[in-house]
């Protein structure tokens, strides 16, 4: 099951972990974006890396408003045939993002996804290790990109 971790978390680990930066958010009560990562485990397949490394690159590519490369960049992540349940979320979520700013340029493009405030979680703040505990919302955003993932951990 995938785990969760912030940014400030992921330096934490140092070089002992492999991980995947998934995308940035921004939540209610914390000043600027959160990047979040997810944590794959002490060692990887080359082929785990190597997805990764495109997934990373697409990233980037997203971020710097080059959607269409973004959508070449992805495709190849989504193999045929593959069964539609085995899709990496994320993927298809930056994929969905690209292709909706392909469709309809937005005029202010900032490259963070906004998590919504509901009254369960608005205003919610623990200070933890220095940072205000996001677990909540990190769930709710992960739950739309991997419904595998729910193990969430902040620094």
């Amino acid at each position: 099951m995938p785990i969760l971790l912030t940014g400030s978390t992921r330096e934490l680990l140092g070089e002992g972990f492999v991980t995947r930066r998934l995308c940035q958010v921004r939540v209610v009560g914390i000043q600027g974006a959160v990047t979040l990562f997810e944590l794959h485990g002490e060692t990887a397949s080359p082929e785990w890396l190597a997805f990764r490394d495109r997934y990373e690159s697409a990233l980037a590519l997203y971020e710097s408003r080059q959607w269409l490369q973004t959508c070449q960049a992805l495709l190849p992540l989504l193999e045929p045939g593959q069964d539609a349940r085995a899709y990496d979320h994320a993927t298809l979520k930056l994929m969905k993002q690209s292709w909706a700013h392909l469709e309809t340029p937005p005029d202010a493009f900032e490259p963070v996804l906004e998590l919504p405030a509901n009254e369960s979680n608005r205003g919610s703040c623990c200070v933890r290790g220095g940072l205000t505990n996001i677990l909540d919302y990190i769930r709710e955003l992960y739950s739309s990109i991997s419904p595998q993932g729910r193990s969430v951990s902040d620094g």
